[in-house]
């Protein structure tokens, strides 16, 4: 888990299967120290071996637990399309070795799009904006996109752009390249994201 200055608190999150909507909010206890780290997670180990519903649980400052909470949505309803879409294989292998995180997160996307000519192509071109710092986290799970001379593109689960408008939730270049930032983010690095 990685490490965070206190106060912070948990965000739990996971895929409801039954209701087909992603759950995710911060604990309702403040962490003050290590030690509060370990009896909650330890807390939350226990209610899982007991046979109750498995959360991921991502350590945050207090003053971001709402956009990390946006953005552990954003990903969960990325990886739940995923693994519903006809074009997929139904579980793309991650990347091994200690590569760049933004490298092992589109190597993953590059998997699960195997299938996809389409999205791939855009992908391509989400990577190129990662890459180029065109990715800006303003929070509260709103990031800006800019690509070409057309502008800044809002993305926050979706897209502003014209692409995607058309393509409804299908995958556009923006949203791609936040979800390359935001999974090479989790993979260990900010990979391309300006915080300015």
């Amino acid at each position: 888990m990685q490490k965070v200055e206190f106060p912070a608190v948990l965000v739990l999150a996971r895929f409801d299967e039954k209701t087909g909507k992603v759950l995710a909010y911060p604990d309702n206890k403040i962490i003050e120290s290590d030690a509060d780290l370990a009896r909650r997670l330890g807390l939350y180990q226990g209610l899982e071996e007991a046979g109750g519903i498995v959360y991921t649980a991502q350590l945050t400052e207090v003053a971001n637990a709402d956009r990390v909470v946006a953005e552990r949505v954003a990903w969960l309803e990325w990886e739940h399309s995923l693994r519903d879409s006809p074009y997929l294989d139904p579980e793309p292998e991650a990347p091994t070795g200690d590569g760049d995180p933004l490298d092992q997160a589109v190597e993953l996307a590059r998997a699960a799009f195997a299938n996809d000519p389409a999205t791939l192509r855009r992908l391509e071109r989400g990577l190129e904006l990662a890459k180029a710092g065109q990715v800006w986290d303003k929070g509260n799970g709103q990031w800006w996109v800019r690509a070409d001379s057309y502008g800044v593109w809002t993305v926050n689960g979706t897209c502003t752009c014209p692409d995607s408008s058309y393509r409804g939730r299908q995958w556009c270049k923006h949203r791609l390249a936040v979800a390359l930032v935001v999974k090479a983010a989790s993979l260990g690095t900010k990979g391309g994201v300006d915080d300015g």
